[in-house]
């Protein structure tokens, strides 16, 4: 019976120690500004498929970006950080976070994201052209250069005396 109660008291207590991670990765994403980008994100989508679909009545869309949706990929993102942190160091991130420099980091990372994604498409594009021309260089030197004898020699001139 001893058994019985002991079980039964850990997986409550279990329970209750993993709702309290996942309301605390939950106001994690909150203080990260993960729900306000991903409003962000769903309004332009739902702007652009607006002009695309002008027919679609406005109520579909409302529904599409509502909060019941929003919070949906929240609850399947939280076995995600779950397994990630532990819930002290979720706890360090929402202290983090709520600091002026993890607010910035909050308003900045969009930007600093964007810039550098295009510093890395430059790179890249620098990089390739290296790399092409090596290889175009080395195409150069390895292929099989097709040799043509020299024309045969003019034949004799019968007129000559």
């Amino acid at each position: 019976m001893k058994k019985i109660i002991l079980a039964g008291f850990l997986a409550i207590s279990t329970m209750g120690w993993s709702q309290a991670k996942n309301g605390k990765i939950l106001e994690l994403m909150e203080v990260m500004g993960t729900k306000q980008n991903l409003h962000n994100v769903l309004n332009t989508m739902v702007a652009q498929y607006k002009t695309s679909y002008p027919d679609i009545p406005s109520e579909f869309w409302k529904k599409a970006i509502s909060e019941e949706n929003v919070n949906d990929l929240f609850n399947k993102m939280i076995p995600l950080y779950s397994k990630y942190y532990t819930e002290k160091e979720i706890n360090d991130l929402i202290v983090f976070y709520k600091t002026p420099t993890g607010k910035k980091m909050v308003e900045t990372m969009p930007l600093v994201m964007n810039e550098s994604m295009e510093i890395g498409q430059k790179w890249g594009m620098e990089i390739g052209s290296k790399i092409q021309a090596e290889v175009d260089a080395q195409m150069v030197t390895t292929e099989d250069v097709s040799y043509s004898p020299p024309p045969p020699p003019a034949p004799a001139n019968p007129k000559r005396k």
